[in-house]
């Protein structure tokens, strides 16, 4: 029978510990483990996260009671795709420091990632309660109500947000937000507040020049149909107007949203195209898309399609599992299926 985890940790940690246990004082000792800590760390920072993990289990075996490191190995986890691990370790940080917004946090993350976004939520509100002026709170709460699919929750954490650390991406994101819920003046004003903080940020221009243009005497004909915004967009058949259009084709549907940025089923065809082409613009024209309409499956699917053909995996993992988050959260939506086939695609490429 296999062990539990736990039991199996302190085996781990007990033979790391005989071997690790080298300092001969408690002065000496102390400086080995905050040498060790800040190594581990190091190795993160880097991208190690294989040598990170192995310092910090070294670390945990001479420190058992430490939730700043329990928190550090959980994100260490996390950056491995070891969702299981995560949690365990990101429970018990929160266990040994209940008190702690940023351990909370962490808490929120790996639940999120280990597929339960309600638990998720609730953690990231009890980090709201214990660090209400923290801008890091709102962010992550405006991350995993976008994953729900609670845009009115997403928008207020958001605002929140802002008070506290204004940034032309947060702008950006709460300007789609009140575009989708019919306020096109607070959507420009936001927009505005955006192309002011990042002046040289082409997103932000685009998104200003779209809001404040009159409306086209044909928006009625070609405008999104309602169906896009809840995640639908004609996966297969948009798939085959760009493959047939080439180069040129692209080209075509990027000045299309350059002129138009509301049009999510002309973002998702230039997706689609470039991840298609290898065109390395695939991997920027992601980054747009998702500024504007972080968690809306037509958009986010082919992204992370992008991203993937762009050689960032760990980016097509993130969007991808929004994109599912957001459409378990929906229900089902017209294309849903095809969607979560070509997610569980990217999702399988970038295992491990």
């Amino acid at each position: 029978m296999p062990l539990p985890r736990p039991a199996l940790l302190a085996l781990v940690l007990g033979a790391a510990g005989a071997a690790a246990a080298q300092p001969r004082d408690a002065a000496e000792q102390r400086a080995y483990v905050e040498g060790r800590f800040v190594r581990a760390l190091t190795f993160h920072a880097v991208g190690d996260d294989g040598a990170a993990a192995a310092a910090l289990d070294e670390v945990l075996a001479l420190r058992p009671d430490d939730p700043a490191v329990y928190d550090a190995r959980a994100e260490v986890a996390l950056a491995r795709g070891e969702a299981a691990d995560a949690l365990f370790y990101a429970e018990r940080a929160a266990a040994l420091a209940p008190a702690s917004a940023d351990i909370r946090l962490g808490l929120a993350r790996a639940l999120d990632r280990a597929g339960r976004p309600v638990e998720a939520v609730e953690a990231a509100e009890a980090a709201r309660s214990l660090a209400p002026d923290d801008p890091a709170v709102w962010e992550t709460l405006a991350g995993l109500y976008a994953r729900a699919g609670r845009g009115d929750a997403e928008r207020e954490a958001l605002a929140a947000g802002v008070r506290l650390h204004d940034t032309a991406a947060a702008r950006l994101r709460l300007s789609a937000l009140y575009e989708r819920a019919g306020d096109a003046e607070a959507a420009l004003d936001a927009a505005r507040a955006a192309q002011r903080l990042a002046p040289d940020d082409p997103t932000a221009r685009r998104r200003v020049a779209a809001l404040a243009a009159p409306p086209r005497p044909d928006a009625a004909a070609d405008a999104t149909p309602p169906a896009a915004e809840g995640g639908a967009v004609g996966g297969e058949a948009a798939a085959g107007q760009t493959a047939e259009g080439g180069a040129e084709s692209v080209d075509a549907l990027l000045a299309t949203v350059e002129a138009d940025p509301r049009r999510l089923d002309v973002w998702a065809r230039a997706l689609q195209a470039l991840a298609a082409s290898g065109d390395p613009r695939a991997g920027a024209v992601a980054d747009d898309a998702l500024l504007l309409f972080p968690a809306v499956p037509a958009v986010a699917t082919p992204a992370a399609e992008a991203y993937l053909a762009a050689g960032r995996p760990a980016d097509a993992r993130r969007a991808a599992e929004r994109a599912r988050a957001a459409l378990d959260a929906q229900g089902d939506a017209p294309d849903a299926d095809d969607l979560r086939a070509r997610l569980d695609r990217v999702l399988a490429a970038t295992d491990g």
